[in-house]
């Protein structure tokens, strides 16, 4: 059976393709990918490591995609120190932008930098919106804490004038005065 790396367009057969150990190791790789991941999406931004002059490399491609799916599993990227967090599907996405326009990329790419500043530009609406929620729940609470102290001084009072009324009274029985 003749096969054809969808990749880099190499011809071969299965046989020359599963051969390699690290072949068969990022294939599976690949069927194992967490759910929202797509693979399609997943094998092809592995393909923009590839050198101009050569293929890329098996072992390298398992480490570009072991990198990848550690970043999904985190559940985010950080980027200038701070914290953007994506799902699988938002990863997934990311990628297919950062393939519509293959002329904003410098081939072949050296590390997740580019993706990881596609997810936090993708993400920020998002977090904003998130720590926006934060913030007015925050806001929230501290109101009612507000009102619930401000009842609380007013049952002070209610309880110290009835507390005087009483010793009034007590003192008009006392004199025998009727009010």
């Amino acid at each position: 059976m003749k096969c054809v790396c969808p990749c880099c367009g190499c011809h071969g057969s299965l046989e020359a393709f599963t051969s390699d150990e690290e072949a068969r190791r990022f294939m599976v790789m690949i069927t194992e990918l967490p759910a929202g991941l797509s693979p399609s999406a997943a094998r092809r931004y592995v393909a923009l490591f590839r050198p101009h002059d050569r293929g890329l490399r098996w072992s390298r491609a398992c480490i570009v995609l072991t990198e990848l799916v550690d970043l999904v599993k985190a559940g985010g990227v950080t980027v200038r120190g701070a914290y953007f967090p994506a799902s699988a599907a938002l990863f997934s996405s990311a990628i297919e932008e950062m393939l519509m326009e293959p002329g904003r990329l410098v081939l072949p790419l050296k590390s997740h930098g580019y993706l990881s500043a596609v997810i936090a530009r993708k993400s920020a609406p998002e977090a904003t919106k998130a720590e926006n929620a934060a913030e007015e729940q925050k806001r929230e609470t501290s109101q009612r804490r507000h009102v619930q102290i401000e009842t609380s001084e007013q049952r002070m009072q209610r309880m110290r004038e009835e507390d005087q009324q009483r010793e009034a009274r007590e003192m008009l029985r006392k004199t025998g005065v009727r009010p």
